[in-house]
């Protein structure tokens, strides 16, 4: 730090520090992102010196992916709901955190991946007409014919703590189940969470949950910025008490 100046107040001498501190963090942000930065192996778009990019030629178009197709691929960035890849498309695919691992829950994507990792990855949506591109790394599972639109969903800034949920469980993990809700994401039940949790110690969560099972929860948790809705099966204690009367009949 630099020291105080001839005739510098206590005042100025602050935010003369302060200025410099930003102007520290500001250097090693960029000296960060440039390390963290990967080289695409196809360009995203052609050089040109127009304002208007222009999508490279060697890249596939949306229209031309469909659901199930396998890809290679190379991720490119990282945030704490998933990562990026770069599958030669004209966007990069979003591979959701609870898209990795089939038997596993994943806290972070750090845990299994780095920036510039190679991954083979099965394109599980895609959405031409809005720009939207989602892989998996867990097996694809069959869509019914009733399957909810997207404008069908719970969005999920409109579930709360203590809501009440009926759901489908969809697959079974080391830790729990993710459920089917409805809603924009699957919640995620913790075998700890269940109610018979206790009773039989050192059981697999397998012997709580089986896929296609109808389950009733309540939201313990939602994450809106990680796009998550922590679930339990146990009726919160601050709500209240549900209380039944008996009525009795003179018997004739």
């Amino acid at each position: 730090l630099q020291t105080k100046q001839k005739n510098e107040s206590s005042q100025d001498k602050k935010r003369r520090l302060m200025m410099t501190y930003k102007q520290l963090k500001v250097r090693r942000d960029k000296e960060r992102q440039r390390k963290l930065r990967v080289r695409r192996s196809i360009p995203l778009f052609e050089e040109s010196d127009d304002e208007e990019k222009v999508m490279f030629s060697g890249r596939v178009e949306l229209t031309e992916l469909e659901a199930g197709q396998e890809r290679k691929g190379m991720i490119i960035s990282m945030t704490n709901y998933g990562v990026f890849v770069d599958i030669g498309s004209s966007r990069d695919a979003l591979l959701h955190i609870k898209d990795m691992k089939d038997d596993q829950f994943v806290e972070h994507p750090s845990e299994l991946f780095s920036l510039g990792d190679e991954v083979s990855v099965k394109i599980k949506y895609v959405d031409s007409k809005n720009n939207k591109l989602a892989v998996t790394m867990v097996p694809l599972e069959a869509e019914s014919e009733g399957d909810e639109d997207d404008e069908d969903l719970i969005k999920i800034d409109e579930i709360e703590v203590d809501d009440e949920l009926w759901g489908i469980v969809k697959r079974v993990t080391n830790y729990g189940a993710y459920v089917n809700l409805g809603a924009e994401v699957d919640g995620f039940l913790h075998f700890m969470d269940h109610p018979d949790f206790g009773i039989n110690r050192g059981e697999h969560p397998s012997n709580y949950f089986e896929s296609g099972q109808r389950v009733r929860v309540w939201v313990s948790n939602v994450d809106s910025d990680l796009r998550r809705i922590k679930l339990t099966g146990n009726r919160p204690t601050s709500l209240p008490i549900i209380r039944r009367t008996l009525q009795f009949t003179d018997r004739k």
